[in-house]
């Protein structure tokens, strides 16, 4: 019987970003037992697994035996593959799913994905005693914040909440408070996240006390801790802020720092997922976070720092100043990734100009290479066929993109 025959389930992942790589699993549907592996290819296109142990070389080849076949994820490049099968394997042997044909764990993570979730899940079961301080304290106590931007009308809603119940403060979460995370974040005992709450009830005119619980935190490195406190910040009935981009962007050039893992990572992407995003919230964060660490590595390789613009900059007004050499000509700077036609028509509408220049300033590298390969052409049409069309002379210019190259 040939193995396709033997086949009697299978589940295969569609593969929507053209990755190489796949993890697949093949379970016995007689034993149970399993095996996990990756494979660079596409499904059924003869590969089937490479496999050590006896007993599963035994049991493939045994014609009576038969099989449910899985791919449980698509990805980029080998490294992702590999940690990405370790990590299940390594899932299924701690939930005591031990009956597996693997022999070893494959890749170990550079970062323990799973330390940040499991402890949410305990903190979230009740498995830490609550205790109780008193509000002057709270002014004194360190914390380390995962939250990117503050948010003061949040801090105004906890107070309110608070105040309109007497100052009762049961209705607000437990601040956490890590211990054993001196080496780390400077302090034996630090809160972590709940900024807003803490201020909240520092700002309540009847709070008089605020909930904690301690968690041992040894071990741990800070894009762990950074994690959990992400996680940690869930809707609750007296409002609290939800994580914005920026708060995850920052955490996933964290993850790039600490481990070169880049944006688009087996282990960036499993953050995400686990901090409850859905995919098209994963890949504009991903897609930003990448090109700023294409920056990173751009700025690294060259000696040289990109120029960031602001139109509203003295300097701004200083290079459009180099380039109005006469009262009859218009000068517009804007951003090669947000070209407007519409903006330059409305300069140019019931004025005395018979020019324009348009200064166009880059973002970053990757949207510079984009702008000269692929938008200019189309701008500079466009510009003929409307400006030009319309009795204007015209003029695109770029911006320097290096600190260095403004001399």
């Amino acid at each position: 019987m040939k193995m396709l025959e033997r086949i009697l389930e299978q589940k295969v992942k569609p593969n929507p970003n053209n990755c190489s790589y796949f993890v697949y699993l093949w379970t016995n549907l007689e034993t149970g037992a399993w095996y996990c592996g990756y494979h660079k290819g596409e499904a059924f296109d003869g590969y089937w697994h490479s496999g050590q142990n006896k007993e599963l070389q035994k049991d493939f080849s045994n014609p009576n035996c038969y099989w449910r076949y899985e791919i449980i994820g698509w990805y980029k490049t080998a490294s992702d593959a590999k940690t990405a099968e370790g990590d299940y394997i390594r899932k299924q042997k701690i939930r005591s799913n031990k009956m597996s044909y693997n022999i070893h764990n494959s890749q170990k993570p550079v970062v323990n994905l799973d330390l940040a979730p499991t402890m949410l899940g305990r903190i979230s079961k009740g498995e830490f005693d609550v205790k109780y301080g008193s509000k002057s304290e709270l002014q004194n106590l360190n914390g380390y914040q995962v939250r990117y931007i503050d948010h003061p009308e949040h801090v105004r809603d906890i107070a309110d909440a608070i105040d309109e119940n007497g100052g009762s403060i049961e209705k607000t979460d437990p601040l956490v408070i890590a211990t054993g995370v001196k080496d780390i974040l400077g302090s034996d005992k630090i809160r972590i996240g709940g900024r807003h709450t803490k201020q909240g009830i520092l700002k309540s005119k009847h709070a008089t006390e605020y909930k904690y619980l301690e968690v041992d935190l040894e071990g741990w490195t800070k894009l762990e801790i950074n994690q959990l406190g992400l996680l940690l910040n869930p809707e609750e009935e007296i409002k609290r802020k939800a994580n914005v981009d920026e708060d995850y962007e920052k955490h996933l050039l964290q993850l790039y720092e600490d481990t070169g893992k880049e944006a688009y990572s087996y282990e960036a992407n499993r953050m995400l997922v686990e901090f409850g995003l859905n995919t098209r919230t994963r890949n504009r964060i991903a897609n930003k976070v990448q090109r700023q660490i294409e920056q990173i590595v751009y700025d690294k390789k060259t000696g040289k720092t990109w120029k960031k613009w602001s139109a509203a900059s003295n300097e701004a007004a200083d290079l459009m100043s180099q380039h109005r050499t006469s009262s009859e000509v218009a000068v517009v700077m804007m951003s090669s990734a947000k070209f407007s036609l519409d903006r330059i028509a409305i300069t140019l509408s019931g004025s005395d100009y018979s020019k324009v220049v348009v200064i166009m300033h880059h973002p970053n590298a990757s949207q510079k290479k984009k702008w000269q390969s692929e938008i200019q052409p189309e701008k500079i049409k466009i510009m003929s066929e409307f400006i030009e069309a319309a009795g204007y002379d015209w003029e695109i210019v770029e911006a320097p993109t290096h600190k260095s190259d403004n001399n």
